[in-house]
């Protein structure tokens, strides 16, 4: 079992606990909490790209029709690529990320932005090489979201969590939410 650090756990614990606790300072806001299917890419300059699909919880307020702050929380999912005639496994521990959301209305649909701060962590195995990346970046995205009624919401996003000199980290999710008015 992986330990992880309390500044770690402290940032998940409050960033959970912040989306709930603040709207209640803001009388129109409308708290949601969805569930994505995430297919994600690692994508390192020296090897080949690596993806895999797992599972995404996300969570957020509606300030307005305009605004808004959402919380992701992936982990799970692996895939294998080859290395100077080597066999590396990349597994995706965790990635969660806090992000201010931008939204246009276009009647029943929105397009909407996202900007923030996403920390990961993958776990690289191979019979030569093993370690653990614990990154945190800025991040942002663009997607569309289909109000089926005043409750549910289909949407779909593209997002780069995470990205530097050497890889990129991101991916697509489609999912369903649920809003509480």
């Amino acid at each position: 079992m992986k330990k992880y650090t309390p500044i770690y756990r402290t940032l998940l614990i409050v960033t959970l606990v912040f989306v709930p606790i603040t709207s209640p300072a803001f009388a129109a806001s409308v708290n949601w909490i969805g569930g994505d299917v995430f297919n994600w890419t690692y994508n390192p300059d020296e090897v080949d790209k690596t993806s895999a699909t797992t599972g995404k919880v996300r969570g957020g307020i509606e300030y307005s029709d305009y605004f808004g702050v959402e919380t992701h929380f992936a982990f799970g999912g692996s895939d294998n690529v080859t290395v100077e005639n080597t066999d590396v496994k990349v597994e995706l521990d965790y990635v969660w990320g806090v992000f201010f959301r931008a939204s246009y209305p276009i009647s029943a649909a929105r397009l909407y932005g996202l900007f923030g701060a996403s920390n990961l962590m993958l776990s690289i195995d191979s019979d030569k090489l093993s370690g653990v990346d614990r990154i945190a970046r800025l991040s942002y995205g663009a997607g569309a979201e289909y109000l089926i009624n005043d409750n549910w919401v289909i949407n779909v996003d593209y997002i780069v969590y995470l990205k530097s000199e050497s890889f990129t980290y991101g991916g697509i999710s489609a999912g369903l939410r649920y809003r509480f008015q």
